[in-house]
């Protein structure tokens, strides 16, 4: 790996903790949009169907009063006993709670408060208790209804379900009560119930309001007639509330037309400003009430999931502070790892370039084999004496270099080698360039791995033929020395033989000698 290279490997390196991070911090903000996503699509979902609930309601009450304005309108005879009994039959608290009355009143066109009592007085059966003295006196319903201080229409109250105490008619000055003329103004104009304002109801003192409609009229009807549901604001919108599905985490707050907060169920440890919303408009008696929906960022998802995005980029920086640790340790590692192998290398080229400069200094041929008879190594006598180039060894068989019975003397040595693991010392016959074919005596030895597994052997040449030329004319001297004793041996036996033959003629003539010498003497005796 070149200078450059490295420094690239080190950068990317370098980089993997920041990207690491950075991946981390990305996944953590992703899933925490994924979730809010989740949060927000249920959350709005939630609030439609809250929305869908509610207006259904509403519009159920509105059918309710159309459909009682329609079952009345058909009455023969409507007075306060038939009213009464009518209701009586229907059971409404039960499928319609929040309702705290059902009234019927006529419109009566009078100038002021006296023709008003005049008008109840002419007409008992206006009156509730008729044991009551007949003289009928206007009685406020409440501190909002101020009748007779001017100048209006007056409308009487004829009947009223529940009755709750009261013991005549009431009258209602419109002219001092806006909201509630506007709406019974409005559902004569549209024929459609039609919501009043928010006012105090007496003798409860609760708030609440009227949603009114106006009855068919009949051919040859006088006065115009009109049937009111009552409201009580908590009850009703507590019943509603209690029959929505069930969701942790979702609060509503409920507006009337004029803006005026009627429910709410936020807790009062909630701040709305931190809440997400939604609006909504919500049609009820022909006027736009207003629906809000407050829900926490992490809405419907579970608190294991809502913190999963911190978790996330957590561990993502934790597995970045680790991995920048375990590069640090890697790179410190491998820097005194480079530097022991920089010094192992450098005492190694040492030694290596010290061992051929043994080996290839050395007058004796050595060279390495693997076991399928590839030259793994060979020094330079072995190349200058055996007059080979090393590029001719490669890919080259010893049977491709020598002569046939050369090579397979060379080869039937190295296979001894290779059965018995062990060293052999033979000599051989090899071809050199400068004295033909020389004598050499080789050692071949196996190479063991570190297990102890043959890979290959070796074999050392050591040039002998001086010492056979030595040995072949020390034999030649022998034998000729041997020859030269012989003949001296046989010499000397001759000899001996030749001085026993003289001695022996020596006595013979001594005995020669004597015998004439007694001769002559017995001659001159």
């Amino acid at each position: 790996m070149n200078r450059i290279s490295k420094k690239l490997f080190k950068v990317i390196i370098y980089i993997i903790p920041i990207f690491i991070a950075f991946l981390a911090i990305f996944l953590g903000f992703y899933l925490k949009n994924t979730f809010n996503g989740i949060s927000e699509a249920q959350f709005e979902e939630d609030s439609a169907n809250y929305e869908k609930i509610i207006q259904n309601k509403f519009k159920d009450y509105e059918a309710l009063i159309d459909t009682i304005q329609a079952a009345l309108a058909v009455q023969p005879t409507l007075n306060r006993k038939t009213f009464n009994d009518y209701f009586d039959l229907l059971t409404l608290s039960e499928q319609y709670p929040g309702i705290s009355a059902f009234a019927y009143f006529e419109q009566v066109d009078v100038n002021n408060k006296s023709e008003f009592e005049d008008f109840i007085n002419a007409d008992t059966s206006y009156v509730y208790n008729t044991e009551e003295p007949q003289n009928f006196k206007i009685k406020p319903i409440n501190d909002q209804s101020s009748l007779g201080d001017k100048n209006g229409t007056m409308y009487i109250i004829s009947y009223l379900h529940p009755f709750e105490g009261r013991g005549a008619a009431l009258g209602l000055d419109l002219s001092t009560e806006k909201l509630r003329k506007e709406a019974i103004e409005k559902t004569i104009l549209t024929g459609k119930p039609a919501v009043s304002q928010v006012v105090t109801f007496t003798p409860s003192q609760a708030l609440g309001f009227h949603l009114i409609t106006k009855i068919d009229e009949k051919e040859g009807q006088e006065r115009i007639g009109f049937i009111t549901a009552g409201f009580k604001v908590e009850e009703f919108f507590n019943k509603i509330i209690e029959n929505l599905p069930s969701r942790a985490g979702l609060y509503l707050e409920i507006k009337d037309p004029t803006g005026e907060t009627l429910f709410s169920n936020l807790d009062g440890d909630l701040n709305s400003d931190s809440l997400v919303t939604k609006t909504n408009t919500i049609r009820f008696g022909g006027s736009d009430w207003t629906m809000i929906s407050y829900a926490d960022k992490n809405y419907s998802l579970d608190q294991t999931i809502i913190y999963t995005p911190l978790i996330a980029s957590g561990f993502g920086i934790v597995m970045s502070v680790l991995s920048s640790f375990i590069i640090y340790l890697l790179f410190a590692t491998t820097a005194r790892a480079n530097r022991i192998a920089s010094i192992a290398t450098r005492d190694l080229r040492i030694t290596e370039k010290q061992y051929n400069d043994i080996l290839n200094n050395t007058s004796s041929l050595i060279y390495l084999k693997d076991l399928e008879g590839n030259y793994l190594f060979v020094n330079n006598s072995f190349l200058d004496k055996l007059n080979l180039k090393y590029k001719k060894l490669l890919g080259r068989r010893t049977i491709d270099l020598f002569d046939e019975d050369i090579a397979k003397e060379i080869l039937n040595n190295e296979n001894k080698v290779i059965e018995s693991v062990s060293e052999i010392k033979v000599e051989e016959k090899l071809p050199t360039k400068e004295s033909g074919t020389v004598t050499y005596t080789s050692t071949k030895f196996p190479l063991l791995d570190n297990d102890g597994k043959l890979y290959g052997i070796a074999s050392i040449s050591t040039n002998i033929e001086d010492r056979k030329r030595f040995e072949e004319e020390l034999t030649k001297r022998n034998i000729e020395l041997e020859k030269l004793n012989k003949l001296m041996l046989n010499r000397e036996l001759k000899m001996a033989e030749l001085k026993k033959e003289i001695e022996k003629l020596s006595q013979i003539s001594k005995v020669n000698k004597n015998s004439t010498s007694r001769s002559k003497l017995n001659t001159k005796l």
